[in-house]
């Protein structure tokens, strides 16, 4: 990102040919990085989440970082505690591109925000998350 540039320069619009397939339901997040949609396929009505990625490549460091995200979940496919690339699309702005991945309601960061904040999570889930990302860490480590 240039100097003095905040992200806020970055359209959070969807591209007409991305727009064609996917229904866009709800913002989910955004980061300096992009924007995270929870998006419906149109043909075959699949709930998915669609991340917007700013001018992917504007640095060597931040196109580094975008192609390890995709060559690294695509490397990881099938695992069930490791969330799936389905697919890669092209801006037509030739900077942005998005990504398509399975839906998932939650993530492990807002499970421990809200843990922190209403004590939601009894040892025994506590115990099933830590089972889940060792299984996961394990499948990496493969």
């Amino acid at each position: 990102m240039e100097a003095g540039k905040s992200p806020e320069v970055y359209s959070e619009e969807v591209e007409r040919h991305v727009l064609t397939r996917y229904e866009l339901c709800q913002r989910l997040g955004k980061g300096a990085f992009g924007i995270v949609w929870k998006v419906i396929e149109k043909k075959s009505r699949t709930v998915l989440a669609l991340k917007k990625c700013y001018d992917a490549f504007r640095s060597s460091e931040d196109g580094q970082g975008t192609y390890r995200e995709v060559m690294y979940l695509t490397e990881m496919a099938g695992h069930d505690n490791i969330v799936r690339l389905l697919q890669v699309i092209k801006g037509e702005n030739n900077r942005d591109i998005y990504l398509v991945f399975d839906y998932m309601e939650t993530d492990l960061y807002n499970l421990i925000r809200a843990d922190e904040q209403h004590k939601i999570l009894q040892d025994v889930h506590k115990k099933y998350l830590i089972y889940q990302l060792l299984k996961a860490v394990k499948y990496l480590h493969r």
